[in-house]
């Protein structure tokens, strides 16, 4: 049977958002994590390419997956305030990087993303969840 790309694009839609729903916190955290770093990588392609449309567009994505993570911490326990400076960094950074126009400073953040992705990822191996990551 023959799907058009707009049912197949609204499929694969509907099973992305079906992930999301019956994630668990800590595979929701990594989902959050490849977000962030693909939105990242992106504006850093678009800077390059000086399409800046699109760069903007994502580092407006990407600052708002971070304000989300910043959002979501659990401020009782020590870590969180860690993350908090971590993530105001990220913020920050990624400001400047989009009204520099200088990719330099992505890279930081995509470092420290790409870190913090790791460390998740070892938690939750740890703790025998799985989750499948689509590249």
């Amino acid at each position: 049977m023959y799907m058009s790309a707009y049912a197949t694009a609204n499929a694969l839609q509907r099973y992305q958002n079906d992930n999301v729903m019956m994630a668990r916190p800590i595979e929701l955290t990594i989902m959050l994590y490849d977000g962030l770093i693909k939105k990242l990588k992106l504006a850093k392609l678009y800077t390059e390419d000086h399409d800046y449309a699109m760069a903007n567009k994502c580092f407006i994505g990407a600052q708002d997956i971070i304000d989300e993570l910043l959002h979501s911490l659990d401020l009782r326990y020590e870590v969180s305030s860690s993350l908090m400076k971590l993530y105001d960094f990220m913020l920050w950074q990624t400001a400047q990087a989009n009204m520099a126009k200088d990719v330099s400073l992505v890279e930081p953040v995509i470092s420290v993303a790409e870190n913090l992705r790791e460390a998740w990822q070892g938690i939750r191996n740890e703790c025998g969840h799985t989750y499948a990551v689509e590249e």
